[in-house]
């Protein structure tokens, strides 16, 4: 006990983000298959992006299927932090993510597309931009479908949408 002190210079941090996550994803899945609410989804979404790699990987079997579930919802929240979610999960599970890559990019450029919500919009091209540091032969095969695709949205109104639809369009053009 008297070596792990911050005297000593031990780093001390607390596991919350570990616990929280062990402790209400059990939950959270059992009142989604009872109830089917939208607002579970959106927990689940947001519990997912602040997890740490290690701890979210035995799990990924279980809440992928439902993460790309609530990509077809008609809520803005939940598509904006179920997209946003994705993102970071291609960075940090990018094996796993690569299984689901030919689902999730056509409905990623779909998105992009969506009239009713800039944050949708923005959140699906910056998500774009994440699949591309998959690499693999499944990414190149989408490569020349996502760079017609993703032409419309570099004339989107919104300039923050069409500077991540730029940045997007060059990383999937630099692919090989």
């Amino acid at each position: 006990e008297l070596l792990f002190t911050l005297d000593t210079g031990a780093a001390l941090r607390l596991m919350y983000k570990q616990r929280l996550f062990a402790s209400l994803l059990p939950h959270l899945l059992d009142e989604f298959e009872a109830s089917n609410e939208i607002n579970v989804l959106i927990g689940v979404s947001h519990l997912v992006r602040g997890v740490p790699k290690a701890v979210l990987e035995p799990q990924l079997e279980r809440v992928l299927p439902l993460l790309i579930s609530a990509l077809t919802s008609e809520s803005v929240a939940l598509q904006v932090a179920t997209v946003t979610s994705f993102a970071a999960l291609a960075v940090d599970v990018p094996a796993r993510m690569a299984e689901f890559v030919d689902v999730l990019v056509p409905t990623l450029i779909k998105l992009a597309g969506f009239e009713g919500s800039v944050a949708v919009r923005l959140a699906a091209v910056r998500c774009l931009e994440a699949v591309t540091t998959l690499g693999g032969s499944q990414v190149g095969r989408l490569q020349k479908t996502v760079l017609r695709q993703l032409q419309p949205v570099l004339d989107d109104c919104k300039r923050a949408v069409r500077l991540a639809a730029v940045r997007a369009r060059n990383k999937w053009a630099v692919l090989m």
